[in-house]
């Protein structure tokens, strides 16, 4: 990873409101140069569900940035964090639809 990209700690962007499906990202989580990108997709049978995609940014000699699906050692800890939050974010999001189809309230629940 080159020294001019500087690491990010978690970007979180705004996820659609419940039911409503995008194609844009419903959640990105980066650690430097690993993102996850969560998407929400839509299913007629269930309702909606979540699917994630890994990258790995690198800079090629003439500056220009590309996407990968493959890691080295170095990136296996960003990695391993990306992925768990990715899976907490999607628990949340799953138990915060299954909540509203209950009517239960998800006032005072807390991003994990």
């Amino acid at each position: 990873m080159s020294k001019s990209r500087k690491d990010v700690s978690p970007a979180l962007i705004q996820a659609p409101a419940l039911g409503e499906v995008s194609n844009k990202p419903a959640q990105t989580i980066r650690y430097g140069n690993i993102k996850v990108t969560i998407w929400k997709n839509a299913s007629e049978d269930n309702g909606s569900f979540f699917t994630a995609t890994v990258t790995r940014s690198w800079r090629d000699e003439k500056d220009e940035w590309h996407d990968s699906q493959s890691f080295n050692f170095r990136d296996l800890p960003s990695l391993s964090k990306a992925i768990a939050d990715a899976h907490s974010w999607i628990a949340w999001q799953e138990r915060r639809q299954s909540d509203g189809r209950t009517g239960a309230s998800t006032h005072g629940l807390q991003h994990p």
